[in-house]
């Protein structure tokens, strides 16, 4: 269970860190669908090219973790164990949400992305966070 589920993160990680190299390239498939609007569709978030990079470079790095726990690469380092906590956190918050524009609880409602979001990404992210808290509690035993 533990393999297959950190093989899945993976491969999921590693799309979304494409994806986000894709936008950096200037492509804008989907990023319309994945910017948050307000009520008369202007978008709240502008992220740059270098801060898109940044996005896709952590989410190849979580990749890359998830990828050592599929192979049963299991490390006593302080900084790695701080990750396969901090992943499944972030993505619980994510889900969660700001109250306003993301997660299970935003306001603003109705728009492409608040569809996108309440159908796909917050459930993503609550999937990854549940997964990486059941990776992590299988790693312990």
């Amino acid at each position: 269970m533990k393999t297959f589920l950190s093989l899945l993160n993976t491969l999921i990680f590693l799309f979304l860190s494409f994806i986000h190299f894709y936008w950096a390239l200037g492509f804008t498939l989907w990023i319309n669908f994945a910017l948050p609007t307000n009520k008369n569709g202007i978008r709240v978030l502008n992220p740059s090219n270098f801060e898109t990079i940044i996005v896709g470079i952590g989410l190849l790095f979580f990749a890359f973790l998830y990828f050592l726990k599929a192979i049963n690469k299991n490390f006593n380092n302080k900084i790695i164990r701080f990750f396969y906590w901090f992943i499944p956190i972030i993505f619980l918050i994510r889900s969660i949400g700001d109250f306003k524009y993301v997660g299970f609880f935003k306001t603003v409602k109705g728009t492409e992305f608040a569809n996108a979001d309440a159908t796909i990404f917050s459930p993503l992210c609550l999937y990854l966070a549940i997964s990486g808290f059941i990776i992590l509690y299988l790693s312990e035993k």
